[in-house]
């Protein structure tokens, strides 16, 4: 289902912006006059602001200085003149627009992962900035982002690891799931089959049982992801009404066999706010995140020069799939899409 849905939604916003068939170039300020997901539409405005922060290196110089105020501000007028003229290549837009619709419904449907991969993904520890920077690309379950910033206001950290990170993350949910877990849970499937009925343009009345289980998996809502792993693997059952899902997780209760063709007139959906109209409140001033390990272990000997060939080979192998080896300038937003998408999909 996610994956069609991956489908459907990137074919529809091809058909809003190509309109014309024969467009091989889109510029930015054209994306920006068109109904686009604000997700969506900033993956493509940080990857110019990207192109922007590669051609403002170019601006040092031994012998002239750049940053004089007055100089400094005919540069950003520069600036602003180029981003508005800013150009994606059909290619380049096309694989940006598949970058972005993957990374924001796994986000939909994993968020723990996906944000630990996406800002993990070439270090270890991050600045809290970074952290910052990277929330600014998803526009759902914004009590996330209100709960780290804060978080992060309240400890002054300036830095987290990314062991601290999944800490932080799952203690920010197992507070806001702790009060009401099952109206809380709820809210999370009506969020999740809006977004999906809103990326499809048609509303659907169940949901995969694949993407439930893997939205509470992710979410450490254990007891109720392993009531739905046995739901799917003692039936045929492949997807459930949102009345069948409040069913099982409240009675822990199988649907009867053929229950799952009829949908009730009158369902307990439009009963339940959705999480993003009613998010949870989650009191970061109790939450401890744990100290970076210390590695105290004894430096081995440098490995010989064929283990270090061998290591290098089965790096490439493992990411092959996902980015070129060598990432060409301004495809830092796509590559990290694409590995997290990668590694969300391989689970």
């Amino acid at each position: 289902m996610l994956d069609e849905t991956i489908e459907i939604f990137t074919e529809r916003m091809k058909e809003i912006v190509l309109k014309d068939q024969k467009m091989t170039a889109i510029p930015l300020a054209y994306l920006k006059t068109l109904d686009m997901p604000e997700s969506v539409m900033h993956f493509f405005s940080q990857e110019v602001e990207i192109w922007l922060r590669e051609e403002e290196e170019k601006f040092e110089s031994e012998r002239f200085d750049y940053d004089q105020p007055e100089v400094r501000m005919l540069i950003d007028q520069i600036f602003d003149k180029l981003q508005q003229n800013a150009i994606f290549e059909l290619n380049r837009f096309n694989h940006l627009l598949e970058r972005a619709v993957k990374l924001e419904l796994n986000y939909i449907v994993k968020p723990h992962r996906t944000l630990s991969q996406f800002i993990f993904k070439n270090s270890d520890t991050v600045s809290t900035m970074e952290v910052y920077d990277t929330l600014k690309y998803f526009f759902k379950f914004e009590y996330y982002k209100n709960a780290i910033s804060e978080y992060f206001n309240t400890k002054y950290l300036r830095s987290i690891s990314h062991d601290q990170f999944i800490d932080l993350i799952d203690q920010i949910d197992k507070k806001a799931f702790e009060e009401d877990k099952l109206t809380t849970t709820l809210k999370l499937v009506k969020s999740i089959m809006d977004a999906i009925s809103e990326a499809r343009q048609t509303e659907i009345s169940k949901l995969s049982i694949d993407i439930l289980y893997d939205a509470l998996s992710d979410r450490k809502l254990e007891e109720y992801s392993a009531i739905v792993q046995k739901a799917k693997y003692e039936s045929e059952i492949s997807e459930l009404s949102f009345d069948e899902i409040e069913q099982l997780l409240r009675d822990n209760k199988l649907p009867e066999t053929g229950e799952t063709e009829e949908v009730k007139e009158e369902s307990a959906f439009s009963n339940y706010e959705s999480i993003e109209e009613s998010a949870p409140e989650v009191d970061v001033e109790n939450i401890e995140v744990k100290e970076p390990a210390i590695d105290l272990t004894l430096r081995e000997e440098e490995p010989e020069e064929e283990d270090v060939e061998l290591a290098e080979e089965e790096a490439v192998d493992e990411t092959v799939e996902v980015a070129p080896a060598a990432a060409e300038p301004g495809k830092v937003a796509s590559d990290l899409a694409d590995y997290v998408s990668q590694q969300v999909g391989s689970d």
